[in-house]
């Protein structure tokens, strides 16, 4: 067996969640809800992507999970699928990062859904660690590796 790559779990209580600092997005930024198909559509062309399998597109397809996309004019530049809390797929085109957009989609979310708290299972993926931590997220002691057979 050989280690692939590392799991680590954040968490956010809905306190926290009503305290943090959501920036504005410019004005021709929008959020909109989606549908399954939208996201599985947007998804299918991320060639760089390395998600657990708790976070494949199949496996949420089975939940009510809620979707949203962000927008550029008539672009779409970001996604989010989320079930009860738990963020199953977050990405912003690497153009558009660092702009509020990700914080904004979840945003969106927390707004219309009223989660108690938000987690996400993330792999090996310092973009994504450093997102957690600024938006105020904690790393839970829990985190564990996934395998492939050789």
């Amino acid at each position: 067996m050989k280690k692939i790559y590392d799991l680590t779990y954040y968490n956010i209580q809905k306190d926290a969640l009503t305290k943090m600092s959501i920036l504005p997005i410019r004005e021709d930024y929008k959020v909109k809800r989606a549908g399954y198909y939208d996201v599985l559509s947007y998804r299918k062309n991320l060639f760089d992507l390395h998600l657990p399998w708790q976070s494949d597109i199949e496996y949420f397809k089975t939940l009510e999970a809620q979707y949203y996309e962000a927008y550029d004019g008539e672009s779409i530049v970001g996604a989010c699928a989320i079930y009860k809390g738990h963020v199953f797929f977050l990405h912003v085109q690497p153009d558009y990062r660092g702009l509020g957009i990700g914080m904004a989609l979840l945003a969106e979310a927390i707004k219309n859904d009223g989660f108690e708290s938000v987690r996400m299972t993330l792999t090996n993926n310092a973009i994504m660690q450093s997102f957690c931590k600024h938006m105020g997220m904690e790393k839970n002691k829990l985190s564990q590796y996934e395998m492939f057979l050789t």
